[in-house]
């Protein structure tokens, strides 16, 4: 009788600590953005279409894009020693690369630092912030710097049925 009781309340205890992993922030965010969207930043000029699968057992996002003269990967995951959201992108245009770091991160809000080099060959730094608007719509606002130059800049992204 001992042992069904330890045994009960370690699957219990298993069970609630696995419900609580996956209520955490940057495991909604990789459920979320799986699948494929579209995406346009009018100001940028950019639109394509993005797919993101699960990498490494679901511990990461590999992203797949595609502009009209520009092809694009990313890689997104979760660094738990400094509990920062992670975005490392490279496209083929003009060396473009980003890479985006949100330390800010709830359900609804991915929020922190990104720097790179955009599709025109500009190199940014300043903030970004990513917003779920629905199940099946997401904003990117970036708001950089390129010299003595503020570009402000948001990329709506819609998932494709």
């Amino acid at each position: 009788m001992r042992h069904a009781f330890l045994l009960a309340f370690v699957v219990c205890l298993s069970a609630s600590s696995q419900d609580l992993h996956a209520a955490e922030p940057h495991t909604m965010w990789m459920k979320y953005l799986k699948g494929t969207w579209t995406y346009s930043y009018d100001g940028l000029e950019i639109a394509g279409e993005v797919t993101y699968r699960s990498a490494a057992d679901k511990t990461a996002l590999v992203a797949k894009g595609k502009e009209k003269d520009d092809s694009w990967v990313e890689l997104i995951g979760w660094r738990e020693s400094t509990k920062t959201y992670v975005f490392n992108g490279y496209g083929a245009k003009e060396g473009n690369w980003w890479m985006s770091e949100c330390k800010d991160l709830t359900r609804e809000l991915a929020s922190g630092k990104t720097r790179g080099v955009l599709p025109d060959g500009r190199e940014v730094s300043g903030t970004i912030q990513v917003k779920r608007k629905s199940d099946d719509e997401f904003e990117v606002t970036l708001s950089v710097k390129s010299g003595d130059e503020d570009i402000h800049e948001v990329g709506v992204f819609k998932r494709k049925k």
